[in-house]
């Protein structure tokens, strides 16, 4: 797909990994009918990797793994917080392994200019679940940010649980990280939100814990 154009994804399951080019939309013909998935994988593996001003709405995405394998569902990279857009869908990361893999569900690790000051009118994530479910005993998160960007969300469920021994629901571990939810519900083993560096905005959010 090139610039500016959208990918209609008809009903069906999907065995595979995505990376969405800048500035393409991909949209499934219904979040309970369209589902992208890579099950049992048995190399380190990220699911969708998100472009700058891409959208991905209305589907059902699975990863999972047995193996001592690092797992990421959707990865925000570089400068795609200020204007990528995930919508609509339901997230399901699992990971069986008692080693230490890293199980992530939402990945923000790059940075952008200035990181917090900027104002951002679309949200990041809307509608959508995330759920993380990890044996690992390594780090589990729901959404992982560890960049100097500005992460909104809206009108989510985090839902980060299992056996591992350090589950989070929403992380940030960057100075210059800026996370801002509304609406939502988040939900981690360990903690539901760790503020190891940076700022965590919560409004009208439900914290399980």
């Amino acid at each position: 797909a090139t610039a500016g154009q959208l990918v209609l994804v008809n009903t069906g399951v999907y065995n595979e990994t995505l990376v969405i080019p800048d500035n393409v939309s991909l949209r499934g013909s219904a979040a309970q009918s369209v589902t992208i998935q890579k099950l049992g994988v048995t190399a380190n593996t990220t699911l969708i990797t998100m472009g700058v001003n891409s959208r991905v709405e209305d589907f059902t995405a699975n990863l999972s793994s047995s193996g001592n394998f690092n797992l990421t569902g959707v990865y925000f990279p570089n400068a795609t917080p200020s204007t990528a857009k995930l919508r609509n869908s339901i997230w399901t990361i699992t990971s069986t392994s008692t080693s230490a893999p890293t199980i992530i569900g939402v990945l923000a690790d790059g940075a952008t200019t200035p990181p917090t000051s900027a104002f951002i009118s679309a949200n990041c994530i809307q509608r959508c679940t995330i759920n993380v479910v990890s044996s690992s005993t390594g780090i589990s998160r729901g959404i992982y940010i560890t960049g100097a960007n500005r992460f909104p969300v809206r009108d989510i469920v985090v839902n980060a649980r299992g056996t591992g021994t350090n589950i989070v629901g929403v992380e940030t571990t960057d100075a210059s990280s800026f996370f801002a939810v509304k609406t939502s519900t988040i939900f981690g083993s360990t903690y539901d939100v760790d503020r190891t560096a940076g700022t965590i905005q919560l409004g009208y959010t439900d914290l399980y814990n």
